[in-house]
């Protein structure tokens, strides 16, 4: 069935955490709650939905929260010695999350082309991604959309992750 891409309103918050909620205990994927899922629709940043076109399914198949960390301390801009004002133009691709009965469509890598997108309309030149190494999936995801590995790094409280860029 075609899927449709749109932003997210602060509705659609309860939906995007119970999707969230199929992946909290995934030990490759670090789940945020729903205060942060608030946050980025509203204040931060925006999020970007996957779902049916027909009302009557209204099924969420995924969702890609991405937010604007400006100066923030966990700016992912600052491992890479970014200056200030290249700081002021990062995003962040924060959570990407597909249902488990939608996996393997490409979904992932349909938001993350769209987030771009959307970042540089507003203002954006650099993104970046961090994901579990065995996360593979994920990682072809984000290859596919011209990120690369900049670093290995220990993000979440001791998670190892792979810290991925690319310009905008």
């Amino acid at each position: 069935m075609l899927q449709l891409i749109n932003i997210a309103s602060p509705e659609d918050a309860p939906r995007i955490d119970a999707l969230m909620g199929e992946q909290r205990n995934n030990p490759l994927f670090v789940a945020d709650d729903l205060g942060f899922i608030e946050r980025h629709i509203s204040e931060e940043g925006f999020t970007l939905l996957i779902e049916s076109p027909d009302p009557e399914e209204a099924e969420l198949s995924a969702f890609l929260i991405l937010r604007f960390p400006g100066e923030a301390q966990d700016n992912l801009g600052r491992d890479l010695d970014f200056s200030a004002g290249e700081l002021n133009k990062c995003v962040h691709m924060e959570s990407l999350v597909v249902s488990l009965v939608a996996q393997g469509q490409g979904m992932g890598g349909m938001l993350i082309s769209a987030g771009l997108k959307e970042a540089a309309k507003r203002g954006a030149e650099f993104a970046f991604a961090t994901v579990h190494p065995d996360n593979t999936a994920s990682l072809k995801s984000f290859y596919k959309n011209g990120f690369e590995v900049k670093a290995d790094v220990i993000k979440y409280g001791g998670k190892p992750r792979k810290l991925l860029f690319r310009k905008l």
